[in-house]
């Protein structure tokens, strides 16, 4: 591996495309990482944030995207695919893998941000406040912009559910550990995604 570009993320909607001679410094605050050079591992950090980790290794186009609410109702996946796109990768050869988040039933929220997701993401109870399904939400973000169905792979655990096993931010508070979520493009044989 000749280098590993790893983001601090600051929940908007920042992207950037990164090589080897990226400099670290010009990745803080930035949302959304994707390179198309052999060689490099991309980094997410993620405590309830939903981790997308997207590759067509057919074209050699890799990505990592860190989705928390705020950046998935801005369309952080949407623009991750578009630059995707522009390096050379095809959407219908886009596999993704989201890794463990948080779950509908731990992420309530207030009515202003379940305003701004699809209805069918969001369940409302009498009396309580709403809760969102990212994964949900970001299932039908990149099958909506032509990523197949197949290709995707929701999140597998809970974050906020599983303290003995993740970092929650929603359990432990904002100063909680963090996940590394890595996906790496290597040298010869396309890329490789681990959690």
């Amino acid at each position: 591996m000749h280098s590993i570009k790893y983001s601090k993320s600051v929940y908007y909607i920042i992207l950037y495309l990164v090589d080897h001679n990226t400099d670290r410094s010009v990745l803080e605050g930035v949302d959304a990482l994707v390179s198309s050079t052999a060689g490099t591992a991309l980094v997410i950090h993620t405590a309830d944030c939903v981790p997308v980790m997207l590759a067509d290794p057919d074209a050699g186009v890799i990505a990592a995207a860190h989705a928390g609410w705020r950046g998935a109702a801005a369309g952080i996946v949407s623009r991750t695919l578009e630059e995707m796109v522009r390096q050379g990768a095809a959407l219908e050869r886009i596999l993704v893998a989201m890794g463990p988040c948080i779950c509908m039933d731990c992420f309530e929220v207030g009515d202003e941000v379940a305003a701004q997701f699809p209805e069918e993401c969001v369940t409302r109870y009498e009396g309580r406040r709403p809760h969102v399904d990212l994964g949900a939400a970001i299932f039908r973000e990149l099958t909506a912009a032509g990523v197949a169905a197949d290709n995707v792979a929701m999140p597998p655990e809970c974050t906020r559910c599983n303290p003995e096993r993740f970092f929650s931010a929603r359990r432990l508070g904002v100063e909680s550990g963090r996940i590394a979520n890595v996906i790496t493009l290597k040298e010869a044989d396309g890329a490789r995604m681990r959690r």
